[in-house]
């Protein structure tokens, strides 16, 4: 099997990747095959973990929180 070269890998990171192989039990290159696979797999998923897929308010309900701190702004002075 040919080797191939990873530019701009510090020891510290080499280091951290031998270990993780090691406690997997896997060469280096079934180590990066799995990262590989696992990044693409979550390459979309970034986002959606942080909104959630469904609104957490209803329109409604939205409406009705915006009328209530309007007027409780009002009512102490601040700014709207």
């Amino acid at each position: 099997m040919p080797v191939k070269t990873i530019k701009n890998v510090d020891d510290e990171t080499w280091r951290k990747m031998r270990e993780i192989s090691q406690r997997k039990k896997l060469k280096m290159g079934g180590l990066l095959r799995d990262m590989v696979n696992l990044y693409s797999k979550n390459k979309g998923d970034t986002i959606r973990s942080i909104i959630p897929k469904k609104p957490i308010l209803t329109e409604k309900e939205a409406e009705d929180m915006k009328r209530i701190v309007k007027k409780i702004r009002s009512e102490y002075g601040f700014r709207q």
